[in-house]
């Protein structure tokens, strides 16, 4: 209960009063000491060498090829029924303060994004490198996507 209070202090810290730096980086910190007094072990975090690599690619690129289709084709047509359209905003400093950027399309698509990476963590025997190339995958795709807009 103690991780789960300090983890919320940190996020609404960060978003809300602007009185932490950066939470990702705190809370992955902290995250990572508190896996490692408690287990001991990176392979208790999902690092750890997968019985076969040829596995854990197949997951990953299934898992980005769902996660991109699905927020391409079908949760912003969705959405868009419902919501205005998001829209990336030109500088990042225009994200600062404003908690729904992307609209509640955004929230939508990201979590259906943690529900597709959270089952390719499971599918891939809680192995980290499924999630770790996927996501990899997913932004080199956006980053090909953005420059030929």
């Amino acid at each position: 209960m103690f991780e789960f209070c300090l983890g919320a202090f940190i996020v609404i810290g960060h978003n809300v009063f602007h009185i932490v730096p950066n939470e990702v980086i705190v809370l992955s910190l902290l995250g990572l000491i508190s896996i490692r007094l408690r287990d001991r072990s990176w392979s208790a975090m999902g690092f750890k060498r997968p019985a076969s690599w040829r596995r854990i690619l197949l997951i990953a690129v299934v898992a980005a090829i769902l996660r991109i289709l699905l927020g391409e084709f079908l949760i912003e047509t969705v959405t868009g029924f419902f919501w205005p359209k998001p829209t990336a905003p030109a500088l990042a400093n225009e994200i600062t303060g404003n908690i729904y950027y992307k609209g509640a399309s955004g929230v939508i698509d990201s979590g259906v994004a943690g529900l597709i990476l959270g089952s390719a963590y499971m599918l891939a025997g809680r192995n980290l490198w499924a999630n770790i190339f996927a996501h990899g995958f997913i932004d080199t795709f956006g980053i090909i996507d953005a420059f030929f807009r």
